[in-house]
């Protein structure tokens, strides 16, 4: 009997921030799904590709760097410490940072006391896998969304602008070259042939440990302006089958990208751009989706590893802070952060905690514009 479920692996949406005065120094892990890098009919295939992957990546991350301890490890400090200790790993002085401890001293270490290092730090995986229904599917064309700084053309985003969605990959694909062609012709006729190249790197702010040669640089002959991407179909609805004119809805996931401020939101000019991640015949059936998704993604993220100023994220004031949210974090016996410090590590310390039905209310409460998922209407060709 045929399968019903593959098992895909998915890179898991990391993206570096520089640090600076909105926001810290690490790498952040935003809600997903990631990108699809394999798929399989049984699971331990999956779990052997994914083994791999993890094990390149590994040899490129420090893990310390991937935020604070208790977002590393699910072992506490002292804990953590002894774990080394059993085999044979001197921890860090006092006063020496985790981070800078594991650089200095990763190639001092053996192979297994570096797999002892990556077992503790049991929160810290760049891919998973998940078990994903087989059904209908279509194909969406996306533009991707190439900005010019100096001297060099960069794509901070995973996605892109949403153009078109096809039933058949064949159309998707001729729609995607000439579109691809188009805009090859217009640069040209911009900046030249010759012109700035451009980094073959998504998300291109730092060399992508995920990306073999990330640092390449591209000329335009050989630059990627669209991509099609196959995402699942969802074809219910009361008023009957979708039909050729017909426009669907598609359910997206905003990605950000670390800039001068803080992260940003995939939007800039584009009100569509993102990942697309589901289509559905019916809009109810999307936007409920996306709540959903959203739900799940509020309920464990941390909203400050965005920006911890929160006046980037829409202000944290006395006066925008709502009555009932105050009475709320009162109930649960949480104080209420001081305007100087440190709001990821009061949200790590004093609402990661609590339920998950909690968390939700606080961010929705407080965080309206941070949003990671939204749907829109797109052209469909069936």
């Amino acid at each position: 009997m045929p399968s019903i479920t593959r098992s895909v692996v998915r890179r898991r949406n990391w993206r570096w921030s520089p640090g600076n005065e909105h926001t810290p120094r690490g790498w952040v892990c935003f809600p997903g799904p990631g990108t699809a890098v394999a798929e399989f009919e049984f699971f331990d295939d999956a779990e052997a590709d994914w083994g791999k992957r993890e094990s390149a990546v590994r040899l490129k991350m420090n893990p310390f760097e991937c935020g604070p301890l208790p977002m590393v490890s699910s072992l506490p400090d002292t804990i953590l410490r002894d774990f080394l200790m059993d085999t044979g790993i001197e921890p860090p002085a006092a006063g020496i940072e985790w981070d800078a401890w594991w650089t200095a001293n990763r190639e001092q270490l053996s192979d297994e006391q570096r797999a002892r290092v990556w077992q503790a730090v049991d929160k810290v995986r760049f891919f998973e896998i998940t078990e994903e229904a087989i059904g209908p599917e279509v194909h969406v064309v996306v533009d991707v969304t190439w900005e010019e700084r100096v001297g060099i053309y960069v794509a901070d985003w995973d996605g892109g602008e949403v153009i078109r969605v096809c039933r058949h990959s064949q159309r998707a694909g001729e729609i995607s070259r000439g579109r691809s062609q188009q805009s090859r012709i217009a640069v040209a006729g911009r900046r030249g042939v010759d012109g700035p190249p451009f980094a073959n790197c998504r998300p291109c702010n730092v060399p992508d440990p995920f990306t073999p040669g990330s640092t390449r640089l591209l000329r335009l002959p050989q630059v990627p302006f669209n991509e099609v991407l196959t995402i699942p179909f969802d074809e219910t609805r009361d008023s009957g089958p979708v039909s050729q004119d017909d426009r669907i809805t598609v359910v997206i996931r905003r990605d950000y990208a670390s800039g001068p401020l803080g992260f940003r939101i995939s939007e800039t000019d584009y009100v569509s751009a993102g990942v697309p991640v589901k289509a559905f015949a019916d809009w109810d059936l999307a936007r409920d989706h996306a709540k959903e998704l959203e739900r799940t993604a509020r309920s464990w993220f941390n909203p400050f590893l965005i920006a911890s100023d929160p006046r980037e994220l829409g202000g944290w004031s006395p006066e925008s802070v709502r009555e009932s949210l105050i009475q709320e974090c009162r109930g649960y016996g949480i104080p209420l952060p001081a305007p100087d410090c440190n709001h990821a590590e009061w949200w790590l310390n004093h609402v990661s905690p609590l339920p998950a039905e909690f968390r939700s209310l606080l961010y929705w409460a407080v965080f309206d514009e941070v949003n990671f998922y939204t749907v829109m209407r797109v052209e469909f060709e069936g």
